[in-house]
């Protein structure tokens, strides 16, 4: 095989390789980030919609800390008996006066299923 036919198979696998690495989040702690590149035009609504994404709402929050305080207390092979707890606490906070972790939730289905238009 010649070296300009080993250029060219070899280029994706670089620009595959280049695409994997970055910073990773901390240990514990997933993140979901976008990149994209550079667009025509103004940045500020694919920026904007990428932000929303990125952030963390409430309803995701509250189930986030309250398996920290349940599920991440004990071993992992612990974790299968501390589940009821988890969910009893998740359960508690959807049945909570005025329902807001169930707007909280509906407000993320909402923000995914427009995204998807």
């Amino acid at each position: 095989m010649d070296a300009p036919k080993i250029l060219l198979a070899a280029l994706p696998l670089g620009t595959l390789a280049g695409a994997c690495g970055g910073p990773r989040p901390p240990a514990g702690q997933d993140a979901l980030v976008f990149r994209h590149p550079k667009l025509f035009g103004d940045p500020q609504p694919l920026d904007a919609l990428v932000g929303a994404f990125e952030r963390a709402h409430a309803a995701t929050n509250k189930t986030v800390g309250i398996r920290a305080r349940t599920l991440e207390t004990v071993p992992a092979d612990k974790q299968d008996t501390m589940m009821p707890e988890f969910r009893k606490q998740v359960q508690a906070e959807y049945d909570a006066a005025g329902g807001p972790m169930w707007r909280a939730a509906a407000n993320e289905v909402r923000l995914v299923l427009s995204a998807k238009k």
